[in-house]
């Protein structure tokens, strides 16, 4: 009975010996790791409670991952696809009354303008994260997840 126990001892010690041989490293991406720190960018009242925009201020943290000149660029996208988002037209009122008159069954149905505007902030965040945040160990948060109070950059080692 004891000798069995050892024989399967035995075959598992040499499967976990041949495990920690393996030499290869598997690369763990970057939306799978944990941060090691984080930065809020907060969002800029001086224009009103209505208006959604994020300080432009340089963060001393960032110094030495990007420039203050991609950070800036960053921020006033991010604020100019917001100030679209959030403009007045003719076009927004008539997709409001439709969503009245069809008891909000519009959205569902057709994207209105802010859903449309919204969905090119999550690809210009993503292809910023690309481009620039991921190759620096940093990513930039979608500000939807923090109802637009604040965007996120995470460091990364």
């Amino acid at each position: 009975m004891y000798e069995n126990c050892a024989i399967e001892n035995n075959s598992n010690n040499s499967h976990h010996k041949n495990a920690m041989t393996k030499t290869e490293h598997e690369v763990i991406s970057i939306k799978n790791r944990v941060p090691i720190k984080s930065i809020r960018i907060e969002r800029d009242y001086s224009l009103g409670d209505g208006i959604t925009r994020f300080y432009t201020n340089y963060p001393e943290d960032l110094q030495g991952r990007i420039t203050p000149e991609q950070f800036k660029h960053t921020i006033e996208e991010v604020n100019r696809m917001m100030d679209y988002a959030d403009r007045l037209s003719w076009k927004v009122i008539l997709e409001n009354i439709m969503e009245t008159l069809t008891i909000y069954l519009w959205p569902v149905l057709f994207s209105t303008h802010y859903q449309r505007a919204i969905d090119r902030l999550h690809a210009f965040i993503d292809s910023e994260n690309q481009n620039v945040y991921h190759p620096h160990n940093l990513s930039i948060s979608d500000p939807v997840k923090s109802a637009f109070l604040f965007i996120e950059i995470n460091f990364y080692e």
